[in-house]
């Protein structure tokens, strides 16, 4: 295990990581994996460890992947802000988000063409012919580097929202997905865009049917 998380950016910032396992949907909770629960939320929190690079400038945040995750497969990472003086699920949406693959005992050099997500349906950004899902500023241009991250909508407008992505990617320099989610058919998700220094998006999408 190698900082497998590994983010620069403002210093001054509590980052934390949560880990869910595509295969099943459960969340590692610091010991084993688990069916989501909200209540259970700090426990799935996994601190990062900051280094300053320049105080109150700029900072390094990083983590290793836990190695008590002896099972090989595709896991979902999403690292959040703290917001308050502990973890807490209206932290979200993730400001970072990647896939591991992992071998249990390291992480794959190669994933699975990219993709994140359980469904059988693989949406990209040019899914939408319109282009509605291409990340792009109130100009038209298109923005790189944006978090890009799937809930069902169900759970994203139910008060209080519940903010259990079920998959993310980022964004290419032409405002496009970086890797396609894996999402059901007939389903509608919320897509959440965030990138600092831009307002968060949130776009509904429903797939077509199979």
């Amino acid at each position: 295990m190698s900082r497998e998380t590994n983010i620069t950016t403002a210093d001054g910032l509590t980052l934390y990581q949560t880990i869910e396992q595509q295969s099943t949907g459960q969340y590692w909770n610091g010991a084993a994996f688990e069916p989501f629960a909200a209540a259970h939320w700090h426990n799935y929190a996994l601190s990062l460890t900051k280094t300053v690079l320049s105080a109150n400038v700029q900072a390094n945040y990083s983590l290793d992947f836990p190695a008590a995750i002896a099972t090989a497969g595709s896991y979902q990472v999403n690292v959040y802000i703290q917001c308050g003086s502990a973890a807490a699920p209206t932290d979200g949406p993730p400001q970072w988000a990647a896939q591991i693959d992992w071998t249990g005992t390291g992480e794959s050099s190669a994933g699975p063409d990219n993709a994140s997500g359980n469904g059988s349906v693989a949406i990209t950004a040019e899914s939408d012919p319109s282009g509605g899902l291409f990340a792009r500023d109130s100009t038209g241009a298109p923005i790189s580097g944006v978090t890009v991250t799937a809930y069902l909508a169900s759970d994203y407008n139910q008060t209080p929202r519940l903010l259990d992505p079920v998959a993310a990617t980022s964004t290419r320099d032409d405002g496009g997905w970086v890797g396609p989610m894996m999402l059901d058919p007939a389903v509608t998700y919320c897509f959440t865009y965030f990138k600092a220094g831009f307002n968060l998006a949130v776009i509904t999408y429903t797939v077509p049917a199979s």
